[in-house]
């Protein structure tokens, strides 16, 4: 009878068990619908760019807006304030 060396079994094994890993793995997922490629990657890198910096316009014109607001209420809160209480500096 041949006798095979115990690391040499055992690395058989782990071999076998690698590639009937890589069997099951192919059979599986192999195909789950068209890959994921370096076009696609450009696509979705200017898409996301594009819709960040429309976000970040938007965001800026938003805070223009409120800003302006902002500036209005006080010049009507300072108006109301002048209409109540007229200046009475002294002449020079």
């Amino acid at each position: 009878m041949i006798q095979i060396a115990r690391k040499t079994f055992y690395a058989l094994l782990l071999f076998n068990l690698i590639q009937s890993l890589a069997v099951i793995n192919l059979y599986f997922f192999a195909n789950q619908g068209r890959r994921y490629t370096a076009a696609n990657g450009d696509t979705d890198r200017t898409e996301s760019i594009t819709r960040d910096t429309l976000e970040r316009t938007e965001r800026i014109d938003a805070d223009a807006v409120e800003r302006d607001e902002r500036r209005q209420a006080d010049r009507d809160i300072i108006m109301r304030i002048d209409n109540l209480h007229p200046h009475t500096w002294p002449a020079p």
